[in-house]
């Protein structure tokens, strides 16, 4: 899993104007699901978010950010996995392929080639 904490404080070029500040918080992890004792490829359930917090920043729509998303991956073979995936945001102007709504769902398909490029270097 990963955390990540980031403040930031800006000053400002222009004297009258107060500092910019900002927050982020944000966290991730993925869960394995599948028997390590076998080759065949395991399912993978992957969860982020994030919090966003905006002091005397005009330029920022909204003060207070947050977004969640969840990715579950099923392998179809070794090479080949459906992600299917859903994201949550408090506005839907951060989702942006989401014209109503604050939550987007996708599904799609990836193939993964680098095993080609591996048994291509063994010859």
């Amino acid at each position: 899993g990963t955390l990540n904490v980031d403040y930031v404080v800006e000053q400002p070029i222009v004297d009258g104007q107060g500092d910019r500040r900002s927050f982020k918080f944000a966290v991730g992890f993925t869960r394995v699901f599948g028997d390590p004792s076998d080759d065949s490829p395991d399912t993978k359930l992957t969860f982020s978010s994030s919090v966003s917090h905006y002091w005397n920043a005009p330029d920022i729509t909204h003060s207070k950010i947050v977004k969640a998303g969840a990715t579950l991956t099923l392998p179809l073979s070794d090479t080949i996995a459906i992600p299917l995936s859903v994201t949550y945001a408090n506005f839907a102007d951060q989702l942006s392929t989401a014209p109503h709504g604050v939550i987007r769902g996708n599904v799609a398909l990836t193939w993964d080639f680098s095993s080609l490029a591996v048994s291509k270097a063994k010859q």
